[in-house]
């Protein structure tokens, strides 16, 4: 039986990165804002490797934002796997926000993964 778990993440941390469909986004970075929240096992220590650092989440969102990437939706599949590779995390919820994509509004994917 696995532990109890709980719930770390990020809120509207900006990434750049070179993503989007339209003949003007290509090779145009754009800014994205990403928030995650994961499940994951609660630690049994109070120590930083004892659980899943949320600076993670930054550093793979920025390594993405390096890659070429069509869809937002793609982003953030391929962030919540990276987050699920780690053992501890049980569920990624991950929200990516693209600000400037509309004249008005926010567009956004957000896509769940668990275990």
């Amino acid at each position: 039986m696995r532990g109890a778990c709980i719930s770390i993440g990020v809120r509207e941390a900006e990434v750049v990165a070179d993503i989007g469909v339209l003949t003007h986004e290509i090779g145009r970075p754009q800014l994205l804002r990403i928030s995650a929240n994961l499940r994951v096992l609660a630690p049994e220590a109070d120590q930083i490797d004892a659980t899943f650092d949320y600076k993670r989440i930054i550093d793979a969102a920025e390594a993405l934002g390096a890659r070429r990437i069509a869809l937002i939706e793609t982003f953030a599949r391929l962030l919540a796997e990276e987050c699920l590779r780690d053992p501890r995390v049980e569920q990624a919820e991950i929200l990516v926000e693209k600000p400037r994509a509309l004249a008005s509004g926010t567009a956004f994917t957000r896509v769940t993964l668990q275990r």
